[in-house]
């Protein structure tokens, strides 16, 4: 979407520098370009069309995951995390499902950081808004019986449960969404915000990594950057912008500030959905490799926690195994009839996110609360029971050195003291909280509207800004508060 003719000046300017091309940069980007602002995206990633997307889940690491998915938060337990790196960012490898946060937490976050003008009759219209942007709807036809199971165990138990929209254009179920889909039918960044993006004008430099702000007297004046070439070379070029948002994520938006020396409240409070698996087999053929991903949540315990199915393919599959080989191995053959489910807390642990000398890549930290505990102990039993009740065999949790369950009874032997929590392989897939929104300087490194405290150009419009743990999937939320942040923007500079 740039020329690579006008790299060789090393010497670039725009009106507006987004940088970061996911859910929060593309949704800022698109709504600046099309009220008229020369807007320049950069991404660090390469740019990845639905044609050339990767074919096996060992392709995809290497090309869209950032560190080729070897993420991890470390703590006392690590949680391994996941995030794109590619144009489109993480919504290259999500399931686009478009969920809002609960109005009791947005009642809640209102108070604790003092924000302004918000609230839930304040994101609703721009919830619509960004939901038409990427098509949310509810899949049509049967979506298979890795769904379906969730579905009738969480109503047998008579439990709140919930068909999830999700952004997609006549998807025909590949199954390959968190490795890229090769139809463009999900609405990932890239299949839908970013074209419109385009047709407005927007101009988009992939391969481009941000090193540094340029930090004037009250502000940012431009970026110092490297672009790659094909051929693994690296053009340094300084890029100069009249404003800055950083869409970067959750751990790279802070990292990058933190490096340019603004360090008031960035990287604090960091946080994340730690999640648990299980791997359900049933005596009936799931055939959930050739399903979609389920598409129904039991949502009754929210916003503690939430039950839900996870993407099963013969890769995640034999990963789950190979976690604890020993004790799993038998289950191979039993591949067709198996499902993989989760238990999701909302996340009330604290986290940062720190900059390591000589490193390009910040170091994650969360600790669980002893609260994502408790929902973690509750979840994973409420799931195990409502799988047993609808005709599980057996349930293998994802904790080293436990064997599969055959029984509610071995369950709940096992569930009955304390879980062995340094033995748990925690997961997420879902990251925020590092820079926060609000008035309250002590909790918050941006405003209500995204401009970080004290510097007269610099925003932010990514999962960062989320104050802590929504509890759902974060990407409509993402998308709702760039949206909120790009027409305040307009509003203040346009009049």
């Amino acid at each position: 979407m740039v020329d690579r003719g006008e790299l060789s000046n090393k010497d670039l300017a725009c009106e507006v520098l987004v940088i970061g091309s996911g859910a929060g940069g593309a949704t800022v980007g698109n709504e600046l370009a099309k009220a008229g602002f020369d807007v320049l995206m950069l991404e660090e990633g390469d740019s990845v069309l639905a044609e050339n997307a990767p074919a096996t889940l060992s392709e995809s690491f290497m090309k869209i995951w950032r560190l080729g998915g070897m993420t991890l938060a470390k703590g006392s337990s690590l949680v391994s995390y996941a995030e794109g790196k590619c144009v489109g960012g993480s919504t290259e490898i999500n399931s686009a499902i478009f969920q809002k946060t609960p109005g009791e937490l947005i009642a809640k976050w209102i108070d604790t950081y003092d924000i302004n003008a918000f609230s839930p009759d304040v994101l609703s219209p721009l919830y619509d808004e960004v939901a038409s942007l990427i098509n949310a709807s509810l899949t049509r036809g049967n979506l298979g019986a890795h769904s379906e199971i969730l579905r009738m165990a969480g109503e047998r138990q008579g439990w709140e449960v919930r068909s999830l929209e999700r952004g997609q254009r006549k998807c025909v179920g590949t199954n390959h969404c968190s490795i890229g889909c090769p139809t463009g039918a999900k609405q990932s960044m890239s299949s839908s915000v970013l074209k419109e993006y385009a047709k407005n004008r927007g101009r988009l430099i992939s391969s481009c990594r941000v090193s540094r702000l340029i930090k004037g007297a009250d502000g940012v004046d431009g970026v110092n950057a490297e672009i790659s070439d094909f051929n693994g070379n690296t053009l340094s070029v300084v890029i100069r912008a009249k404003h800055v948002f950083v869409c970067g994520g959750a751990t790279q938006t802070p990292s990058l500030l933190l490096r340019s020396g603004y360090k008031k409240g960035v990287g604090k409070g960091f946080k994340l959905h730690p999640t648990l698996r299980v791997l359900a087999e049933f005596d009936e053929p799931v055939s959930a490799h050739n399903s979609r991903h389920p598409l129904y949540a039991i949502t009754e315990f929210l916003p503690d926690y939430r039950i839900g199915g996870s993407v099963f393919t013969l890769p995640t599959f034999g990963m789950f195994l190979a976690e604890d080989w020993r004790n799993r191995d038998h289950m191979l053959p039993s591949y067709d009839h198996m499902g993989m489910y989760y238990a999701m807390a909302r996340g009330s642990g604290e986290g940062s996110v720190t900059n390591v000398p000589f490193s390009k890549h910040p170091m994650i930290r969360y600790q669980l609360s002893e609260m994502d505990w408790v929902s973690i102990e509750a979840g994973l039993h409420n799931l195990s029971l409502a799988l047993f009740e609808s005709g599980a065999r057996k349930i293998q949790p994802s904790i080293s050195g436990m064997k599969a369950w055959k029984s509610i009874d071995e369950m709940r032997n096992a569930l009955k003291n304390r879980l062995p929590r340094a033995r748990c392989n925690l997961m997420s897939i879902h990251l925020f909280s590092s820079i926060g929104m609000g008035e309250n300087k002590s909790l918050c490194a941006a405003d209500s509207f995204g401009k970080i405290h004290d510097v007269r150009n610099l925003y932010v419009a990514d999962a960062s800004l989320i104050p802590e743990s929504p509890g759902v999937n974060p990407q409509a939320t993402v998308m709702a508060f760039a949206l909120r942040v790009a027409i305040n923007f307009i509003e203040k500079e346009l009049g």
